[in-house]
């Protein structure tokens, strides 16, 4: 992660990650949400921290979860409801629950079908955030298929020659098994910045980069400035690439994608149709899950095999001047998670007293603390 996205040390504690876990769920189940979903959507809160996504993490999302629950912004005892299976594609609502909590259960029954089809995909409508999608990518990793996650969320992204908010910051996640690389996981964005990232920003009391958003009148604006001092859904957001020039119509492109996939696909009208701020559920986004059989078109040894080659060769590339070695989408969060397994998670010294405030509401212990 950036140094811009960091907070300074003397601002960080280290906590464990199971107990951040535990504590994480047993707040959900305190504001009412299900123990299971609880569950599951705690455990893929802390996979994303754990992988050093602090954005979608429980460190920065449990929060604002709880905040969603108080003001029924989301259901907190969803049932993911199946409204059509036609062989290798299904579509389901996910009663304005949590994707977060939804993802590993999509993505295990697009592997099922991809185990008899070859490909499996699951669309998902009426459904609320989704954490990190990387995360839910890589349960089709375990089972050596590759993985595919994309989102169709609230609009605060301007299209390229936009002044106008048109597409969200729609994500989209591939992930592929290696055999003794780490496994190759790409999860993006297609805005220059994620709206999470954009609140560590303003966090850390640091400034946002150059073209990470627009004037009022849509122009890119060109120079590091603070986050700006309004509604954090009235900023215009650039697509990645951030203006023309520099491709901005890619992140455009790749952002209608995952429009198309996640929402249109789904059943949905783009958001961009529509007021979803409006709407006092609060169910707006759209997902999309896919699960590809490696074994379907050959051997599942060789393919990882080949992945270790070409994720060898790119670490072995000789860097250019000022950096020390090139990475590949992966290489970082796989090393995040051996050492965040060791040293712990690190929380906002501000987030750690919201979660310590709670834990004396409820009367449960505090997230257990690691001194480094």
């Amino acid at each position: 992660m950036l140094d811009r996205f960091k907070a300074n040390s003397n601002e960080i504690v280290f906590v464990k990650g199971s107990s951040l876990e535990n504590i994480s769920k047993t707040i959900l189940i305190k504001e009412g949400m299900r123990p299971s979903f609880a569950a599951s959507v705690s455990e893929a809160l802390v996979a994303a921290d754990m992988r050093g996504a602090d954005t979608h993490g429980a460190s920065n999302l449990i929060q604002p979860y709880v905040d969603w629950i108080r003001n029924k912004k989301t259901n907190p005892d969803p049932i993911l409801r199946k409204v059509q299976d036609f062989a290798a594609i299904a579509n389901f609502d996910a009663d304005n629950g949590l994707v977060t909590g939804f993802g590993k259960e999509a993505m295990n029954i697009a592997i099922d079908k991809a185990k008899k089809f070859g490909v499996g995909v699951v669309t998902i409508k009426n459904a609320g955030h989704s954490g990190a999608i990387g995360t839910h990518a890589m349960h089709a990793v375990q089972k050596d298929m590759i993985g595919m996650v994309m989102s169709a969320v609230n609009p605060i992204v301007v299209p390229t020659f936009g002044a106008e908010q048109r597409l969200g910051t729609n994500p989209i996640a591939v992930a592929a098994p290696a055999k003794n690389e780490a496994d190759f996981l790409f999860d993006v964005a297609t805005s220059t910045i994620a709206g999470g990232k954009a609140k560590l920003v303003e966090l850390a009391e640091k400034k946002l980069g150059p073209y990470t958003i627009a004037a009022a009148n849509g122009e890119p604006i060109t120079d590091e400035v603070p986050l700006p001092d309004m509604t954090f859904e009235d900023i215009l957001f650039l697509p990645f690439g951030g203006s023309r020039d520099s491709g901005s119509h890619k992140g455009y492109g790749f952002a209608m994608v995952a429009e198309i996939m996640s929402g249109i696909l789904s059943g949905c009208e783009s958001l961009m149709l529509k007021n979803s701020r409006d709407d006092s559920r609060g169910a707006s986004n759209s997902h999309f899950f896919a699960a590809f059989n490696i074994a379907a078109g050959g051997d599942v040894e060789i393919f990882k095999s080949n992945m270790d080659q070409m994720l060898i060769k790119l670490k072995e590339t000789k860097p250019s001047p000022g950096n020390k070695r090139v990475i590949y989408p992966g290489l970082l969060e796989r090393e995040e998670e051996i050492f965040r397994a060791k040293n712990g998670i690190p929380l906002h010294k501000n987030t750690m007293e919201w979660f310590d405030s709670l834990s004396k509401q409820y009367d449960i212990e505090k997230i257990q603390r690691i001194f480094v």
